[in-house]
């Protein structure tokens, strides 16, 4: 997977990620941990003739989309976060407004 293909974050932004996302063992354990997993994902999908565009992330606007949409902060939870937001509007399924915090899940 290369879903952290091309993914920068504001100075500092680091700590803000890691701390929103300790309880997960998963979630890299520090900043070279962290630009060496975005590296190989770049490296990966540039390789498997996916060339991806910088992708600049809020991690508190990660943070009030995981908690729109019910979902524990984690490298699992940012992964889906960055492949919707990587997505054009208008495809995917929660609708052009799956990134803002007033989205929510759709009903049942």
């Amino acid at each position: 997977m290369h879903d952290f293909a091309d993914v920068e974050l504001p100075a500092g932004s680091f700590a803000r990620l890691a701390q929103l996302c300790a309880a997960d063992t998963r979630f890299p354990k520090d900043l070279q941990d962290w630009e060496a997993r975005v590296s190989h994902d770049t490296e990966a999908a540039h390789r498997g003739g996916h060339p991806s565009q910088p992708m600049r992330i809020d991690p508190d606007r990660f943070e009030r989309w995981c908690h729109t949409f019910e979902v524990p902060p984690c490298l699992d939870s940012f992964r889906a976060y960055c492949i919707i937001h990587r997505l054009p509007r208008g495809h995917h399924h929660y609708g052009p407004t799956a990134l803002d915090s007033e989205a929510g899940p759709l009903e049942p």
